[in-house]
């Protein structure tokens, strides 16, 4: 199931998808993630975040309940409704247990019907004791659909971890479905302690034409190979272009058959989570498993349409970072092959007269005529 699950997280000028090529599904630790079986397996909170758990889902006022439209699957869904509250609206799910140093994903559908803030689908990490020792993919849910979207991801149990639970909640004026949730477990995560790692390991092959038309449309593969130090989970890769435009196509991983779709794939399953950054860069974040020594990964930008390009001519050249120690923090690839371009003007649309604003009769008048293209540049 190449790009079978989509996270989508938009924060401010970021988007996110997450890439998983084909794998075998684990079972689902997860006690009625399609609410099937009513609220069984789930908790509401009173009062939002913080509040206590209630004894009985009479005390939810209605704001958390189980609903037959609309669903995903199945025949029924949760509905978490914060609507005309000044709260958020939580419900937990009953703990599970899990590994510290195991790869979980986690995996959600979710529909927003109403309100323009954010939602969650929180992994709430919980030691042997029951008590917090932290949070992953805690208010990630900023892409308000409008019909059911995946959301969620791959996310290693920390230090002490014995159980987790899932916290979905809308904030104040958001309602929202939930349905067809899972966790499952992946298997145990290499440490960024495996080896030693630098940032701008790695090697680079950069395909895609030396010339484009302005604002025309055209598509690039980056093919990046793993140096000694491997890529660990967290590390990414990211791409830039120099001299930077904004006038270039958003980088996104929804829609395969509109300009700027990003696609990823990697060996052994990999699963990446793309952002796409408002300066124009693409960074593609390793999700899940590390990746060793040697290992490819192949991003295409512009896959299906192509990407649209500035409409200024110029040399253009891709740069390849990398992160290879987690840390969020990049330096450059050395020694990329390819990846340089050049935009150019675009086909004649028009011939334009450029005169001076004034002539002396009976002299001579130079008259000139320039043939524009779509972006009026002189070709």
């Amino acid at each position: 199931m190449a790009c079978a699950t989509k996270a989508v997280a938009a924060l401010v000028l970021i988007w996110g998808a997450l890439w998983a090529q084909e794998h075998v599904d684990a079972p689902n630790l997860l006690v009625n993630g399609g609410f099937e079986a009513g609220t069984d397996g789930w908790i509401p909170a009173l009062g939002g975040y913080g509040g206590e758990l209630a004894a009985r889902w009479e005390a939810a006022w209605g704001h958390a309940r189980i609903v037959a439209e609309p669903v995903r699957s199945g025949r029924a869904a949760l509905l978490l409704d914060a609507t005309g509250l000044e709260n958020e609206v939580d419900v937990h799910s009953t703990a599970v247990k899990v590994r510290a140093g195991y790869g979980y994903r986690l995996r959600a559908w979710v529909r927003q019907v109403a309100g323009d803030s954010i939602y969650k689908v929180t992994l709430d990490w919980r030691d042997a004791q029951g008590r917090h020792i932290s949070y992953d993919n805690d208010w990630r849910g900023a892409d308000r659909p409008a019909e059911f979207m995946p959301h969620g991801g791959v996310f290693v149990a920390p230090e002490g971890a014995a159980s987790a639970v899932i916290i979905l909640g809308v904030m104040k004026g958001v309602a929202c479905v939930f349905d067809d949730l899972s966790l499952e477990e992946l298997g145990p995560a290499e440490p960024v302690s495996a080896r030693p790692r630098r940032d701008g390991d790695g090697r680079a092959r950069i395909e895609g034409p030396t010339r484009v038309p302005a604002r025309g449309m055209a598509t690039w593969r980056v093919r990046y190979t793993c140096g000694d130090s491997g890529l660990p989970i967290g590390g990414a890769i990211q791409l830039r272009r120099w001299p930077l435009s904004l006038e270039w196509s958003r980088a996104q991983a929804v829609k395969a058959d509109e300009p700027g779709y990003v696609w990823v794939s990697g060996p052994r399953g990999a699963e990446f989570e793309l952002v796409g950054g408002n300066l124009g860069e693409v960074t593609v974040h390793l999700a899940w498993p590390s990746l060793q020594p040697g290992e490819e990964v192949e991003i295409a930008v512009g896959e299906g349409k192509g990407v649209r390009v500035q409409a200024k001519p110029g040399r253009v050249r891709w740069r390849v970072s990398s992160d290879c120690t987690g840390d969020g923090k990049f330096a450059e690839v050395e020694g990329v092959e390819g990846g340089e371009f050049e935009v150019v003007p675009g086909p004649a649309r028009r011939a334009v007269v450029v005169a001076p604003a004034t002539a002396e009769v009976g002299r001579p008048t130079e008259v000139a005529v320039e043939v524009r293209d779509e972006a009026e540049n002189v070709t």
